[in-house]
């Protein structure tokens, strides 16, 4: 029997080959979905290195312009009179950065994960400012950081 003049052979070849295409157009194209996902994944984690990065190069600021206020969160110096207010700001700040990086503390590598816990577990017993204005307004933050804490 033929189609067209074409024997039906032949159209079954043609129809295996074009299916043989098909397939490998889709191999394809999910390949290229997943290289895009996999950038779209690469492209977030640097999103969130860069935006915790800036949060904290905001606190480090404060310490290089007024460097009498690090004692205050990283020697366990309670604030004097004089330095509450400024140090009620400065922990606004450090709550906010180490709340987002709590926050995120899953997505990072175990390496860079540990060493902020580390960071933010130590905070409990070198900044009695920040544990204050924490326990003071812990609804306002994120459940993985009052855990890291320990303000619950």
């Amino acid at each position: 029997m033929a189609l067209l003049g074409v024997p039906l052979q032949e159209l079954a070849e043609i129809g295996q080959f074009v299916a043989g295409v098909a397939s490998l157009v889709v191999v394809a194209s999910v390949y290229f979905v997943w290289k895009q996902v996999k950038q779209q994944a690469e492209d977030s984690r640097t999103e969130l290195i860069t935006g915790m990065t800036t949060l904290i190069i905001s606190v480090s600021r404060i310490f290089i312009e007024y460097p009498y206020l690090r004692q205050y969160f990283h020697d366990g110096v309670a604030p004097t009179v004089e330095h509450v207010e400024q140090t009620r700001a400065v922990a606004v700040t450090l709550a906010d950065a180490i709340d987002h990086v709590a926050a995120h503390l899953c997505l990072m590598d175990e390496p860079v994960r540990e060493a902020w816990e580390a960071y933010i577990g130590d905070m409990r017993t070198s900044s009695p400012v920040l544990m204050n204005y924490l326990r003071t307004h812990r609804h306002w933050y994120g459940p993985k950081l009052r855990q890291l804490l320990e303000i619950d």
